[in-house]
C-alpha cells in the first residue's frame, strides 16, 4: 500500500531533523520502502510517499523520530488506480440508469403587493434571479451557479427598490412554481 506521510517538524527543529538524517539515515524498518519526499519552503513540513504492506511498520519508524516530528499517515492510491475505479463507477452508472432529461424549475417568493422574487433554473448548473413588480413582466437581475446565490441577488435587488423589511404579507419561504 502507498501511504502519504505528512511530517510536521516540532518547534522549528528542521536542523536537528536533517542532522539526525545525515547521521543515521531514514531508519526505515524492514517492509517499508521510501518512494520520494517534498519539503515546504519554510522547512516546517515534509511530505513523504512510502510503500509498505503493513502500516504498523510506519509506527515503528515514526517512534524513532517522535521527539522531533509529529506524523500523519494518509493511505493513498495512484492516479491510474483512481482513474480505473472512477471509470468503473461511470460504467455502472450508465448501465443501471437512463439519464433523465433536465427539467427547468422556477421558485417564487411573494412580497405582498410590492414585488415578487423569482429564481429560475434553466439548466443543471445555473440559476437566474428575477424581480417582478405588479402588472409588469419579470426582469432578470443577475445569475449565480447556486440557488442560494441567485436568492441573494434577488434579495439585494429587492432591497434596492426599498423593500427592506418583510411584513406578514410577505412569503417567508420560496415556493416551487414550475418544474418538479
Amino acid at each position: 500500500m502507498l501511504v502519504l506521510v505528512i511530517e510536521k517538524f516540532k518547534g522549528g527543529h528542521a536542523a536537528q531533523v536533517y542532522m539526525r538524517l545525515r547521521k543515521r539515515g531514514r531508519m526505515l524498518p524492514e517492509g517499508v520502502r521510501y518512494v520520494g519526499s517534498w519539503v515546504d519552503m519554510e522547512f516546517t513540513r515534509c511530505y513523504q510517499l512510502m510503500e509498505c504492506a503493513d502500516s504498523a511498520h510506519l509506527n515503528i519508524w515514526a517512534d524513532q523520530w517522535a521527539d522531533l516530528i509529529d506524523f500523519e499517515f494518509v493511505p493513498v492510491r495512484t492516479g491510474t488506480e483512481a482513474f480505473a475505479i472512477a471509470a468503473d463507477w461511470e460504467s455502472v452508472k450508465h448501465l443501471n440508469s437512463t439519464p433523465q432529461p433536465f427539467k427547468p424549475r422556477q421558485w417564487t417568493r411573494q412580497h405582498g403587493s410590492v414585488a415578487s422574487e423569482h429564481v429560475i433554473q434553466s439548466d443543471e448548473s445555473w440559476f437566474d434571479a428575477a424581480i417582478s413588480m405588479p402588472g409588469e413582466q419579470a426582469r432578470l437581475v443577475g445569475g449565480a451557479p447556486s440557488r442560494k446565490g441567485a436568492e441573494s441577488i434577488a434579495m439585494h435587488q429587492l432591497n434596492a427598490i426599498e423593500h427592506r423589511k418583510c411584513t406578514s404579507a410577505c412569503d417567508a419561504i420560496w415556493t416551487l412554481t414550475s418544474g418538479d
